[in-house]
């Protein structure tokens, strides 16, 4: 289809726009020119719109800056894992789901392994919402190990919404970073996963990118958030939860509203 469109847009189009059938060599030359560049960038448009090819929204962008040292020692693993233990949670007629339980210096952290038993390097990593059960980061998980790609759901606790853990949330995105990094470990180590991709939902989407952005394995990256600027969304989400939450911390830490924006930009 995408020939025969081309095909009838070209020098034809050209001819009848720019030059008429007694005009000059010159005038001819012209209209060729001007045929062969809308024929090009016709096709161009067509191939960004098939998702074949993209355009870059910043001409002089190389590629990603390389990650400072700094980096790898605020975000480092120590030891990793020291101990693990894991049981069947469920099977279906294309995978199993294990949960495995890790022990590091930095706490315990569950994951649930959707296993297809396909032996695949592949395997893509879902991170949850903010609280509550795991339904739609399970059903993605279902989603990816029905179509044959393993699939790990990366358990959370409910310390970050807490009002009284306000003042540790840089400790506690740390650590959450943290331990995805020693999950990484645990699937390369003992199931040789090479090639890991991530899919992270709301908050785990926050997560993800600060992981992803720290750790190069994680090179395969969908985030799916619909605030990505969280200073804006408290000043100005009318959602129950975020106005109790702030409304909670400011009382708690008698605390202005400058001083609470100030707090979370640092």
């Amino acid at each position: 289809m995408l020939r025969r469109v081309l095909c009838r847009m070209p020098l034809s189009y050209g001819n009848r726009c720019c030059a008429a059938a007694s005009a000059a060599p010159a005038q001819r030359r012209a209209s060729l020119g001007l045929a062969y560049m809308f024929r090009l960038c016709a096709c161009l448009l067509m191939l960004s719109f098939s998702a074949c090819v993209f355009t870059p929204l910043d001409n002089d962008y190389v590629g990603p800056r390389e990650r400072p040292e700094s980096f790898s020692n605020y975000y480092a693993v120590g030891s990793s894992y020291t101990d693990f233990v894991g049981y069947e949670v469920t099977r279906s007629t294309s995978y199993v789901v294990r949960r495995f339980d890790l022990e590091s210096e930095f706490g315990h952290t569950r994951v649930d392994y959707f296993d297809t038993g396909r032996g695949s390097e592949d395997v893509v990593l879902v991170f949850p919402v903010l609280g509550g059960r795991n339904i739609f980061s399970n059903y993605m998980a279902h989603y990816f190990a029905d179509r044959g790609i393993d699939s790990v759901v990366v358990h959370r606790d409910s310390a970050f919404k807490k009002t009284e853990n306000y003042i540790y949330l840089e400790e506690i995105l740390r650590e959450n970073v943290i331990k995805d990094r020693i999950v990484l470990d645990f699937f390369e180590r003992e199931f040789g996963k090479k090639n890991f991709g991530g899919f992270g939902i709301s908050r785990g989407a926050i997560n993800l990118a600060i992981t992803a952005g720290v750790d190069a394995r994680l090179k395969y990256n969908v985030l799916a958030i619909g605030g990505a600027d969280l200073i804006s969304l408290f000043k100005d989400s009318e959602e129950r939860g975020i106005e109790k939450y702030r409304r909670n911390v400011k009382l708690m830490y008698d605390l202005s509203d400058e001083e609470f924006y100030t707090s979370l930009e640092e």
